[in-house]
């Protein structure tokens, strides 16, 4: 299907497109003109721009198949848009920079200690902080951190997402995007580890001022130095019932350290409760895998028995005196290998064999035979007709 617009609608286009660069010019003017402004804490510019479409009529062709057709003209009606635009200015100046919150939360796991420290950062002031062209906001880790991850989350109702341009100089650790003005104006989530072996202080520098601090700690062995800080009431978390103690402690100046002293051996896991029920079920099969190795083993041992008798019918009595009594035993052994072929007891390359060394045993008898001249009751010719079997038959 092909659409062809009419003429008119490729002039409605046109004036679209001038008009918005008319009014990307104005913006562009309006910046300029307070560029050289001096810093204030109050915003650059407030614009208001009122964009509105006139009613346009709208000519649509359409072709398919060589048939072309000419819809009824339409009208498209846009109300009036307006979008305010406020202009700020930009300092260095990290005074104003406050962490409102900082929750700080561990977890034990195989010798080390996994760190979660989530930040709310203030920034009252109507300008935009960037430390400089490269960076913003600043974070301090421990120097023995590892397997570090920054997490940021951009609205109230998103999740946290990974924040990779975060980026290390030095003993710092630096945000990229401009902190804007406003209260929770940005919450960052770093994650790393420490290494802990019964004893462990966590400490790194805290760049800003910090209004609260508030520290999770896990009921496991271990303790905690809670000098200056405030134990709060603890609470049952997880599906396990496990307790965890709640400490707070305000009013940390920019510069300061923030310092927790750990100690004492976190338990090893503990083995997993079996119920009446895994236990009898677990004692069942217990039960039935050793009958049926049982089994296995008795039908091992019957099928080595058989095959030794085998063996032994075989090879018993090589050289007797009466070649007659010779041939029946060789004919006795023959039937019981033929039996055991038919059974599956021999394989196949050895049942060949043996039967082969028998037939031609025979047929050495049969020459002996006849040229003594001696005979037996059972004719020969009856003898040493012996048909050959089929396996499975």
């Amino acid at each position: 299907m092909y659409v062809v617009l009419s003429p008119s609608r490729r002039v409605v286009v046109g004036c679209l497109q001038l008009f918005l660069v008319i009014i990307y010019l104005s913006f562009v003017a309006q910046v300029m003109a307070y560029e050289d402004s001096p810093s204030t804490s109050q915003p650059i510019a407030e614009i208001e721009t009122a964009v509105s479409f006139p009613t346009t009529g709208i000519i649509a062709n359409t072709m398919q198949n060589g048939t072309t057709g000419h819809p009824m003209p339409s009208s498209l009606t846009v109300n009036t848009l307006t979008l305010p635009v406020t202009l700020y200015d930009q300092t260095t100046d990290p005074n104003a920079v406050i962490i409102e919150h900082l929750n700080i939360s561990l977890a034990f796991i195989d010798g080390e200690v996994q760190v979660h420290e989530l930040y709310t950062f203030d920034y009252l002031e109507t300008v935009v902080f960037t430390d400089s062209p490269n960076s913003t906001i600043a974070h301090a880790l421990p120097a023995t951190a590892t397997d570090t991850t920054f997490q940021r989350n951009v609205g109230p109702a998103s999740r946290y997402i990974p924040a990779p341009d975060i980026f290390q100089s030095g003993s710092h650790w630096y945000n990229t995007q401009p902190l804007r003005p406003g209260s929770t104006s940005a919450t960052l989530l770093v994650s790393y580890r420490l290494p802990y072996i019964d004893a462990l202080t966590l400490t790194h520098e805290l760049p800003y001022d910090v209004k609260n601090v508030h520290f999770s700690l896990p009921y496991n062995g271990v303790t905690f130095a809670a000098d200056d800080w405030h134990q709060l009431a603890s609470r049952s978390t997880g599906a396990d019932g496990s307790i965890i103690r709640n400490y707070s402690r305000d009013n940390f100046a920019a510069g300061d350290h923030l310092t927790l002293n750990l100690s004492g051996t976190t338990p090893l896991p503990e083995p997993m409760s079996i119920s009446t029920n895994e236990a009898a079920w677990m004692f069942s099969v217990a039960v039935l895998l050793t009958a049926v190795t049982f089994i296995i083993r008795l039908i091992i041992i019957r099928r080595r028995a058989q095959s030794t008798e085998i063996e032994e019918a075989i090879k018993a009595e090589e050289t007797p005196t009466d070649l007659t009594k010779r041939s029946r035993q060789l004919v006795m052994a023959l039937t019981v290998l033929d039996e055991g072929y038919e059974k599956g007891w021999i394989g196949e390359d050895a049942y060949n064999h043996r039967r082969h060394a028998i037939k031609t045993e025979l047929a050495t008898i049969w020459e002996k035979l006849c040229q003594s001249g001696t005979s037996s009751n059972t004719p020969l010719s009856d003898l040493f007709q012996i048909p050959t079997p089929q396996p499975g038959g």
